[in-house]
């Protein structure tokens, strides 16, 4: 074995394009992914990783059926790139699919079966691409079919990987590691799998050279175990520049492999004397698959008892980079409903300081240092840090008077949102008529201005009042107000239209922005009833 039979059998350019491949998939299925995923999705997904152990039973059945650990994890990592799943859900499936991968050694024992990634790849490509393509634009379907293509892309990329190097495998000669200790052969086994992108294929070649006698027993157990920990690098791929819940994942695929294959190099001689011990299985190509399948097992047991602290220590070291926006919902465990209910409305009152504010920067009222988009996009975050921990406290078990206030704050949740993304829809046209030479233009945004800060001063002193009854009172008054402003802006849209010949892009955008104001500030005042009136009076509402 010299470095230009190596280079000479290393195929760069297929190579690269695989990588390419393998790279461009992941971000397809990430998008993928976070389209597809509704709260059905996320539901049936949370329920089958919700323990560790359902998880395992996930990561060993799908990894058996793909027999390929590479995808489950990727598919994994790209689940909690997505938001799909918390990385501490995903820790199972994991371990599961390190479990999952040894079916393949069973395959090539019992039936000598070489899985051919084309099989999968062709079909997904073709079918997926060509029905999202023929599909409407933004359908499920399209997206459906979409994510079909990018996962045949993915295996198309670990094949060219694999292809790439399968000159390689004959270039080594691995008899030359003969004499050296088990830890040279593990070396080997890491390498080789790093760089092949399959630990099927090393498990291949190595029960071929078990077979062949290149090779004893304890020095194809050592390489099998460097393969194992060689396949985590196509996760920490996977893992860069991504999101700390994606890097999370990667690491705990990486670390859990670490842990596992220590503690088969330290136990390789008793473990094989034990599996062939316990399951008598004298032939050496039984004896290495039963050994892959044991340790495997083995590092389950070890790591299964401390899933939580596991995660614990992967979020510390890997933090969120984002900090928290919320101020009270994260002093509070969601597991005490009362506490947790108080530190809501706490931080909905901030969050609605958050929205007006927003709001009126949307609509040119109010001037900030920071730009307009990253205030919407705080605000957003907010809400959301605000609806998870909801969602949180809503799986506890609470009383009918706290399940009734968490169900006011969900539909607070969306009509604020809605308020919002409506205010936002038109902060540009906002920004083109201020911008504009056209006193028309002006004269009507400012009846509109005018109509938006009187609403809003109203609101501020709505949210002041101590009785319920005169919050109900003024909240009917200002729904009415909301419409009234609507009716009448309308009605000096078409005045202007007729009598100052306004064209008629300009009337649609005018009535589209007195459309919006309309619907961005009675969504507000739904919102604002579900957080301060009592259940009764909001759904008189």
């Amino acid at each position: 074995m010299n470095l230009d039979n190596f280079l000479g059998a290393f195929d760069l350019w297929r190579f690269s394009a695989g990588l390419g491949l393998f790279l461009f998939a992941m971000s397809l299925i990430e998008g993928s992914l976070t389209e597809l995923a509704g709260r059905h999705l996320k539901r049936l997904l949370r329920v089958y990783t919700r323990t560790p152990l359902r998880g395992i039973m996930l990561g060993t059945l799908a990894t058996s059926i793909l027999q390929s650990s590479s995808i489950v994890t990727l598919m994994i990592i790209s689940f909690v790139g997505a938001g799909v799943i918390e990385m501490r859900s995903a820790l199972g499936v994991i371990f599961g699919s390190n479990l999952g991968t040894t079916f393949t050694g069973w395959i090539v024992t019992f039936i000598g079966f070489e899985f051919k990634i084309q099989s999968f790849a062709y079909p997904l490509i073709g079918i997926g691409t060509i029905l999202a393509l023929a599909l409407p634009k933004g359908s499920k379907g399209k997206t459906f079919f979409s994510f079909l293509s990018a996962i045949g892309i993915l295996f198309m990329g670990l094949d060219f990987m694999k292809e790439a190097m399968s000159g390689v495998s004959a270039s080594l000669d691995v008899s030359t590691l003969h004499g050296f200790g088990g830890f040279a052969y593990f070396i080997f086994g890491f390498i080789f799998t790093a760089i092949t992108q399959s630990s099927s294929a090393t498990m291949m070649t190595t029960l071929t050279a078990l077979n062949a006698g290149i090779i004893n027993l304890p020095g194809a157990a050592a390489l099998i175990i460097g393969a194992d920990l060689g396949t985590t690098i196509t996760g920490l791929l996977a893992g860069l520049g991504a999101k700390p819940g994606k890097k999370q994942t990667s690491l705990a695929h990486f670390l859990f492999n670490v842990g596992t294959d220590t503690l088969a190099l330290l136990l390789l001689s008793p473990l094989l004397k034990f599996v062939i011990y316990v399951f008598g299985a004298n032939d050496p190509l039984y004896s290495l698959v039963l050994f892959h399948s044991s340790f495997n097992f083995l590092g389950i047991l070890l790591f299964l008892p401390f899933t939580k602290q596991f995660s614990q220590l992967l979020e510390k070291w890997v933090p969120e980079k984002n900090h928290r926006l919320t101020k009270y919902i994260h002093k509070v465990s969601h597991t005490m409903p009362e506490a947790a209910i108080d530190a809501l409305e706490k931080d909905f009152k901030l969050a609605l300081d958050d929205l007006l504010t927003t709001n009126l920067e949307a609509f040119t009222i109010k001037r900030s240092r920071i730009d307009f988009l990253k205030s919407y996009e705080h605000l957003k975050e907010k809400l959301s840090e605000i609806l998870s921990y909801i969602l949180l406290v809503n799986e506890q078990k609470v009383n009918k008077i706290d399940s009734k206030r968490l169900g006011q704050f969900l539909r607070a949740i969306d009509h604020l949102s809605r308020s919002a993304k409506s205010a936002k829809d038109i902060h540009h046209n906002m920004k083109s008529i201020e911008n504009s030479a056209k006193h028309e233009f002006m004269a009507i945004q400012k009846d509109f201005l005018e109509g938006i800060e009187r609403t809003y001063q109203l609101i501020d002193e709505v949210r002041g009042l101590d009785n319920s009854s005169h919050k109900f009172e003024e909240i009917l008054e200002l729904k009415k107000l909301n419409s009234t402003d609507h009716d009448t802006h309308q009605k000096g849209i078409y005045e202007f239209y007729k009598s100052k010949n306004l064209s008629e892009l300009d009337i649609a955008t005018f009535l589209n922005i007195n459309r919006e104001i309309y619907a961005s500030t009675d969504a507000l005042l739904m919102g604002l009833k579900d957080l301060i009136l009592p259940l009764e009076k909001a759904e008189e509402i």
